[in-house]
């Protein structure tokens, strides 16, 4: 994201890019920043939360709770002190129910059967994170991947030591006549081993059948 951002300001004029400056009022001229500099502009796109933005001045104002309103349910977060390695926030649409989803990053030796300890870890280390309310939730569902029979075997237990290259086997095609199909997100030729995976490989996989039925 980062390599995108700067290939983004390259080309714009260094006196354009206002680094480290806040934003403190947007107005129909452009922008006051915080330290009391104005920038004029004819078009303002604000790339934050709508409730973050609801803490600027806006002038002409805004129809009152216009942006408080608006759920900003996107977050995600990375550490490195704790159980978890990955959070998600997993809400429903409208907040509810105020969900936070995350991946371990223990080996699974290491967290065999220490599933209190863990998910005692994993509270202490949210509520480090976002709060003494998110150290008290109402249910802790903890499931271990490596331990569900359908999900994973013992070769697993090792994890790999970066993201593996997946991809579509031509081994895996066309079996049995074209009748035995494989759509897993690890044979998926964009994003395998994520979610957006096992949504490309369905699609293949679907097309692959309708093709076969002619």
């Amino acid at each position: 994201m980062t390599a995108l951002v700067e290939a983004l300001a390259a080309p714009l004029p260094a006196e354009r890019l206002h680094l480290q400056s806040p934003v403190r009022a947007v107005t129909a001229d452009g922008v006051t920043l915080a330290d009391g500099r104005s920038v004029v502009a004819g078009q303002v796109a604000l790339a934050l939360p709508p409730r973050l933005a609801a803490g600027l001045e806006f002038a002409p104002g805004l129809p009152p709770d216009l942006l408080h309103r608006l759920p900003g349910l996107s977050g995600d977060a990375s550490s490195r002190r704790g159980p978890l390695v990955e959070i998600h926030d997993a809400s429903g649409p409208s907040g509810t129910p105020a969900v936070l989803f995350g991946f371990l990053g223990l080996p699974a030796q290491m967290r065999a059967g220490r599933a209190a300890e863990v998910e005692a870890a994993g509270i202490a280390q949210l509520s480090r994170i976002f709060g003494p309310e998110a150290g008290q939730p109402r249910q802790v569902i903890y499931r271990d991947w490596a331990e569900a029979r359908y999900t994973a075997t013992a070769a697993d237990h090792t994890p790999p030591q970066g993201h593996p290259d997946y991809r579509p086997d031509p081994a895996l095609i066309g079996l049995w006549g074209g009748r035995l199909h494989f759509a897993a997100t690890e044979l998926a030729s964009d994003s395998g081993g994520l979610i957006e995976g096992a949504l490309v490989a369905a699609s293949e996989g679907a097309a692959r059948i309708l093709a076969q039925r002619g």
